[in-house]
């Protein structure tokens, strides 16, 4: 079981660093380096993100994961199913190869679309602009994921904006991957 240690600046407001000890490494702990990050949740997910990096180099861990799901079939009995890239939605996928690629999943930023008189979009609030922000330590290893990746605007609700975000955002998480494996990294 990992455990934990966190720390907290005086700041204020306070940053947060954490580092994570493992079982296969218990003399070395991994830490969220020399980043503070806001909440403690991110300063954990830092440190267990190198933790998860330094498994996979060791080949203690998968690349990736297939996820299983519980399916009924016709007959109602209950059946296990990998999951495929087929009928994962694209938000399952940028989910998964944000994971695979060892970075912080996005913020996802919303907001009510406004015209150009800075009026929301037909009174309603319904129409939303939406766009993924990586961590600041993920875009300091990789640029192409700096500022706004996947904006999109005036779309009708939350969940088709996060959908047409994902399409935009999808690309440019497997560039990274096909460069990696390119790279041989």
């Amino acid at each position: 079981m990992p455990t934990y240690e966190e720390a907290r600046t005086e700041a204020d407001p306070p940053q947060f660093s954490s580092a994570v000890t493992i079982g296969d490494r218990p003399d070395q702990p991994f830490s969220s380096g020399q980043s503070t990050f806001p909440t403690k949740k991110d300063a954990k997910s830092a440190a267990a993100q190198s933790a998860v990096i330094w498994l996979r180099i060791q080949g203690k861990l998968e690349e990736t994961s297939e996820k299983k799901r519980r399916t009924s079939n016709s007959a109602g009995e209950a059946q296990t199913q990998a999951g495929s890239n087929d009928s994962s939605s694209v938000a399952q996928r940028v989910h998964e190869l944000t994971a695979a690629l060892g970075f912080l999943q996005p913020r996802w930023e919303t907001t009510p679309s406004t015209g150009s008189s800075g009026q929301t979009v037909n009174g309603t609030g319904a129409f939303i602009d939406m766009a993924a922000h990586f961590n600041e330590r993920d875009v300091r290893h990789e640029p192409r994921l700096q500022g706004p990746v996947g904006q999109v605007r005036h779309c009708f609700g939350k969940q088709k904006a996060k959908q047409a975000c994902c399409e935009l955002v999808l690309p440019v998480l497997e560039a990274i991957k096909r460069d990696r494996l390119a790279a041989g990294r």
